[in-house]
């Protein structure tokens, strides 16, 4: 996770929209159905600890202090101690969820917070109010949907109510967010505390040590058993083949995200051999400056030696790495601006250092940076005149001269007060060029059916960049939640109705989105249906789930060792092999009749993993059977080999 000095100039707007939102109580009394997290009813801390963030952390049980209901007092008392003269801006705090929970039935998170008066306040923002404590819901990595979700970007303020006394707050878990489905499946929960922003000069942030409580943390339960509305569908005429950059996540003001070059080469201009060099990326789609300021299109230009292995695929490189040169076009103050800008040695802080900035009147078309000596470039772009910039010699010779490189070519939503106005925007890239006095390092107009047909090119976001091949016409978007939901078509509207025929599928700002390619079909309608759970399929190491396939999978089975275990997959499934959500108990069974077989499990959102090991040599399959439901038909594997 980083922290981003951007991130930090909409607190002070924001405090009153903020305010209100967390102006909550308890909301009502706890029923067996919600879960609690903590209590801290039981003289311990209940596994909490710290994190992230270098700031001093003490995480302690305290008797006595107590907002209940438990059965004895108790609250989680936490003390950090920030010194922005030692660059402590943030702490992050967490504990592991157990058993996992399935987000979908839960429509809030409560807790109550209580601040020691001695603590240190921000001396800025918020009329020195405590800051603000940010819940997250995460996978085992850090990304740009790690938060639960709000207004406020995942940030919420806590004033100066809690100052001496108990505030009680709930926070309301958006449904619509991406990957809700994988969150279901979450490693860690917890809270961020920042700081704020400044030096010892100018403090605009805590500057000494806070201490506050926590206690009754818990989920509360959807009490509304009518099932939610089925999905609106609608039809979009697509933008231009390329690679789209999506800003899909609600939670993240500062999504950024890219395609990165491939792994294994070397892109930094001081080491290919010679001069000229240029990086080009042609922009075919970019939103109106108008409507979407702060939105950006760039290109980072890394120094992979001291990025680190992990920034490479990660949006937010710019922030993380020490040595990195950008072309920035951005939406800005009224109008559109092109800049180069650059940082060495400056890890976890903004490139500030900015040669050349030109005022441009149109995003599309190509952009070049080209490197005619070690520190000497001209920025070139549609409607501009080409501009000379200079970099140190020292900081290229110290800096951009690594053995190992990148480039990525992303967007940037930066919508402010995470007022949501960039949410959903994108911007596409129709070409990408690197060239040298050698050749050509990289050109790709993307015009296979895949991203990767051409390079090998990673990507920082599954879901926020998505290649658009050649020949897609429509999109068919569909809103969320459409959880066992799938999308059918038809020639006539009475059917018959038919999985439909899509390049594939990917998630959007609150809904999901299906690439329709070239139909000679002078009609086609379109639905989504939930399809029953009607069986289960059985995958083993080698096979890949194929939904709306007559087998329902591809790949080959591969052979497995006697007495080795391995995994298989069982999921529940519709007659077209998609997966539906379903928690039905599973049993496992072999034609090796002496196979070390699991103890009976749940599926879980419809689908299981299950060890299996064989002990016999010769070809055999494995069944899986619901014990929940008999009427679900059982499903016996391909044929697995044991020499």
């Amino acid at each position: 996770m980083t922290l981003n000095k951007k991130q930090l100039a909409w607190f002070r707007p924001a405090v009153a929209v903020l305010a209100l939102a967390w102006a909550a109580c308890q909301g009502r009394a706890q029923t067996p159905n919600d879960y609690i997290v903590n209590q801290f009813d039981d003289g311990t801390t209940g596994a909490w600890a710290g994190n992230y963030g270098n700031a001093p952390i003490t995480i302690e049980f305290d008797a006595a202090q107590d907002r209940g209901p438990g059965v004895s007092p108790g609250a989680l008392k936490v003390i950090i101690d920030f010194n922005l003269c030692s660059g402590n801006i943030q702490r992050d705090f967490e504990r592991v969820i157990s058993p996992t929970l399935d987000l979908t039935k839960y429509t809030k998170l409560h807790f109550s917070m209580k601040v020691d008066p001695s603590s240190s306040r921000l001396s800025d923002w918020g009329a020195g109010a405590f800051g603000n404590m940010r819940p997250h819901i995460r996978l085992a990595s850090w990304g740009g949907d790690s938060n639960l979700g709000s207004a406020g970007g995942g940030a919420q303020w806590i004033g100066t109510d809690a100052y001496g006394s108990w505030v009680d707050y709930a926070y309301t878990i958006d449904q619509t967010l991406n990957n809700l489905a994988t969150r279901q499946a979450m490693g860690v929960w917890g809270f961020d505390i920042w700081s704020g922003w400044g030096n010892c000069a100018a403090p605009i942030g805590h500057t000494n040590t806070v201490t506050f409580w926590l206690d009754n943390i818990w989920f509360e339960f959807n009490t509304n058993t009518a099932p939610p509305p089925p999905p609106v569908l609608s039809l979009v005429k697509a933008g231009p083949s390329g690679v789209e950059i999506i800003m899909d996540d609600k939670a993240d003001q500062w999504q950024r995200n890219a395609f990165v070059t491939p792994a294994g080469s070397s892109y930094i201009w001081t080491g290919q051999g010679g001069y000229p060099v240029t990086y080009s990326c042609t922009i075919r789609s970019f939103p109106s400056y108008t409507t979407h300021a702060g939105f950006e299109a760039h290109m980072y230009i890394v120094n992979g030696d001291t990025s680190g292995a992990g920034n490479t695929t990660y949006g937010a490189t710019d922030w993380n790495s020490p040595d990195i040169l950008i072309f920035r076009l951005e939406n800005v103050g009224g109008g559109l601006a092109a800049q180069i800008q650059w940082k060495t040695n400056y890890p976890n802080a903004n490139a500030t250092n900015v040669p050349v900035r030109v005022n441009v009147p149109s995003a599309l078309g190509t952009w070049s940076v080209t490197f005619t000596d070690p520190t000497n470039g001209i920025l070139s772009g549609p409607g501009m005149s080409p501009t000379n910039f200079t970099l140190p010699d020292e900081a290229v010779l110290n800096n951009f001269s690594p053995s190992s490189s990148y480039v990525q070519f992303g967007c940037f939503k930066n919508d402010g007060a995470n007022d949501q106005h960039n949410m959903g925007i994108y911007g596409t890239f129709s070409r990408a060029q690197i060239t040298g006095p050698s050749g050509t390092l990289i050109d790709d107009s993307f015009n296979g059916p895949t991203l990767t047909n051409n390079n090998a090119w990673r990507i920082t976001s599954g879901s926020a960049v998505q290649h658009i091949p050649p020949g897609t016409q429509w999109l068919v978007d569909w809103t969320l939640p459409a959880t066992g939901y799938n999308l059918e078509s038809a020639s006539v509207i009475t059917g018959p109705w038919a999985p439909a025929n899509v390049t594939r599928t990917y998630l959007g700002a609150g809904s999901v989105h299906a690439l329709i390619p070239l139909s000679s079909s002078s009609q086609t309608f379109f639905r989504t249906v939930k399809r029953p759970f009607v069986k289960l399929q059985v995958l083993l190491p080698g096979e890949t789930s194929a939904p709306n396939t007559v087998s329902g999978k591809t790949g080959t089975p591969t052979e497995q060792a006697a007495t080795v275990p391995f995994n298989i997959t069982v999921n529940a499934v519709d007659q077209y092999w998609n997966v539906v959500p379903a928690n039905d108990t599973i049993t496992i069974t072999s034609s090796d009749t002496l196979a070390t077989l699991p103890p009976d499990a749940a599926v879980f959102n419809g689908t299981a993993t299950f060890s299996v090991t064989l002990n016999s040599s010769g070809d055999f399959t494995i069944t899986a059977t619901d014990v929940t439901d008999g009427t679900k038909t059982a499903n016996t594997s391909s044929s697995v080999h044991v020499p």
